[in-house]
């Protein structure tokens, strides 16, 4: 087996993980849609704030993430810690 064959056996590996990961990702999401689909069928009970309110709050915990993330970078950076590129 030569170099050029263990390289395409590998790059196919990947690619049928890389594959089966997004499958999987995918019905994993699908699924975790389901509950929602049926607590928007009981219309009478059903409450959209509630939700609405989540999504909006985990929304601002994810760019309160973000930001931290590129403060950190910047502040690694400017103390010469980490190069850019």
């Amino acid at each position: 087996m030569n170099k050029n064959t263990r390289e395409t056996a590998l790059i196919r590996a990947k690619a049928v993980a890389r594959s089966f990961r997004n499958r999987a990702v995918g019905m994993v999401g699908a699924f975790g849609l389901v509950p929602a689909f049926a607590m928007a069928q009981d219309a009478a009970a059903f409450d959209p704030s509630t939700i609405t309110t989540k999504i909006a709050t985990y929304a601002g915990y994810a760019l309160i993430i973000i930001l931290a993330f590129a403060a950190a970078v910047w502040g690694l950076r400017a103390a010469g810690i980490i190069k850019k590129g």
